[in-house]
């Protein structure tokens, strides 16, 4: 089927199916396993739903004829392959109904469309729409006023009003009476509606391509991007340059929404990132996950890469985003780049040394797991760097002069094994949340400044670290394990802020008289660390301590 022409309409208007058509009987497995997956994807193709419904009735006698028509909706299925349903976010939301029947739809029993059977389907239709109010009620959005159910009989709608009994009903079901009492009860509303105007007409019957693509479109189905771009179109330019930011940049990252918002926002005040993460949610172009990350669809992020590449067709340099390393490549190369780029991403795995810190206001620098040997020489422009990642870089012998990224807050170098030390600079960066260097060479890191915003620094593994000297008024973890570290300095009880403290199989011989000042210390770990013999007085906020030796 990959070179099939493709159809305009899942069904021939004119074909009718049937069980003995004297066609050559094909294999009822295959068959089987056709209409299995089409059904499946009818749950999200409403419009395939008629053809896959009257095809599944011949699963134990399909032919070929029947075998063609199922290909037939294959065919259509691939040239609408990028369709959907579009579903609008709405504040005041209300439950409408239609009901409809086929006219002489079945070759084998030719039953035609009666004034019972359009009462047996409103019937239908009405026992789905109380459902339906009762679990809305459930889910807060009660439903105050009656539903509407349109049908398209006005002998069926006449009948559900008329509370007598008369010979042209008296053969009726008797549950089929309880429309009756739903009706006069204000629940539900049977409404007429004309043919041209019944939108599940398609749900029952197949049409010529003119009136198929108007009914397709009456029930929300259409071309994902279209929908897409309607909805990036209702965005503010703020939001849109967020959705942006999130797709080109941010997707696959695993970050938090709270660090998003940090790396996107233009002030300290500014809080127009989270109210656009709000309304991208609203819009169900994002989903944010119980652990506060954000997903998106890939057919979203698909479109989303569409709409960058259109803002400049030609030149890449004037797009806003940067993905295809073709793109990439040519901008960088020929310095096309202008001030229209937020963002660039690259695979610069394979590279030495960054001979010039190519984009002058980065948010991120992301260069985990490559091959470069020293970052860049001399003092960059970094003063929009939020984050620096260069974990994994084995070839990784010493990091540039940061003194200038006065905006950090990350700064992960972890498994950098020929990496010995650490640029005096990053103890005068103010902003600095976050420091990782373990599993790295490091003899010492010692600093005479205090890191004021420094919350979190992991040296776990650091196996030739002797010398430690930093602290920090708000650090809330701190992890020696493993290391050869033996002392803290006096002043180490001035962090107390200090939460966690990780001394798993360190050097640690003695702990200081300032520790019963770490007033908020709630874990410590000391298991293994064999040097240390004795504890001192311990914060009466300590909640959990790993001893020396594991009790079994």
């Amino acid at each position: 089927m990959a070179g099939c022409k493709p159809a305009a309409t899942p069904m021939n208007q004119k074909e009718k199916f049937c069980k003995e058509d004297g066609a050559e009987k094909v294999d009822e497995k295959l068959y089987r396993s056709l209409i299995g997956c089409l059904m499946y994807l009818s749950a999200s193709r409403p419009d395939i739903l008629h053809a896959v419904s009257l095809l599944s009735r011949y699963m134990n006698c399909a032919s070929r004829i029947h075998f063609q028509a199922a290909k037939r909706v294959l065919r259509y299925v691939k040239d609408t392959i990028d369709f959907g349903i579009r579903y609008h976010y709405v504040k005041s939301f209300r439950l409408h109904g239609y009901s409809d029947s086929d006219w002489a739809g079945c070759a084998d029993d030719m039953r035609s469309t009666s004034v019972e059977v359009e009462y047996v389907a409103a019937t239908a239709v009405v026992n789905q729409a109380l459902w339906i109010r009762k679990l809305m009620t459930d889910l807060h959005m009660e439903q105050q006023d009656n539903t509407q159910i349109f049908v398209d009989n006005q002998a069926a709608i006449s009948i559900s009003n008329n509370p007598m009994f008369h010979g042209k009903t008296k053969h009726f079901k008797i549950k089929l009476y309880f429309l009756r009492e739903a009706h006069k009860e204000g629940e539900v509303k049977l409404i007429y509606s004309t043919t041209e105007e019944q939108s599940v007409d398609i749900l029952t019957k197949a049409f010529p391509k003119a009136r198929y693509e108007f009914l397709r479109q009456r029930l929300g189905i259409g071309e994902v991007y279209n929908a897409m771009r309607l909805s990036y179109d209702d965005l503010d330019h703020k939001e849109q340059k967020i959705l942006l930011d999130l797709v080109c940049f941010f997707m696959g990252l695993n970050m938090k929404v709270d660090h998003i918002k940090v790396l996107l926002k233009d002030s300290e005040k500014d809080d127009s990132v989270a109210v656009g993460l709000e309304r991208l949610k609203d819009k169900a172009l994002i989903t944010i996950s119980e652990d506060n990350v954000i997903s998106m669809h890939d057919i979203i992020q698909e479109k989303a890469s569409e709409i960058v590449r259109l803002e400049s067709i030609v030149d890449p340099g004037n797009r806003s985003q940067l993905m295809h390393p073709d793109d990439t490549y040519e901008v960088l190369k020929y310095n096309k780049g202008t001030e229209a780029i937020r963002s660039i991403r690259a695979d610069l795995s394979v590279i030495r040394k960054l001979q010039e810190f190519f984009c002058g206001k980065p948010g991120i620098l992301d260069l985990s797991h490559n091959q470069v040997e020293k970052l860049w020489d001399g003092v960059q422009n970094l003063v929009n760097l939020k984050e620096v990642k260069v974990s994994g870089s084995e070839n990784l012998k010493e990091l540039p002069d940061l003194s200038e990224a006065t905006n950090l807050e990350v700064l992960d170098i972890n498994f950098c094994p020929r990496l010995t030390s650490v640029t005096p600079s990053i103890f005068s960066l103010n902003r600095l949340e976050r420091l990782s260097v373990a599993y790295c060479s490091l003899t010492k890191i010692t600093s005479k400044n205090h890191l004021s915003s420094l919350r979190y620094l992991n040296l776990e593994s650091c196996k030739k670290l002797r010398e430690f000297s930093v602290a920090s008024e708000n650090m809330i973890e701190l992890d020696l394990s493993s290391t050869c570290v033996n002392a803290f300095t006096s002043s180490f009880g001035c962090q107390s802020k200090l939460k966690i403290l990780q001394l798993r199989e360190s050097g640690i011989e003695s702990l200081p008289s300032s520790f019963k000042k770490l007033t908020r210390l709630q874990y410590l770990n000391v298991y293994k660390s064999k040097e240390l013999c004795t504890l001192t007085e311990l914060p009466t906020s300590l909640e959990i301590l790993t001893p020396q030796i594991a009790q079994h």
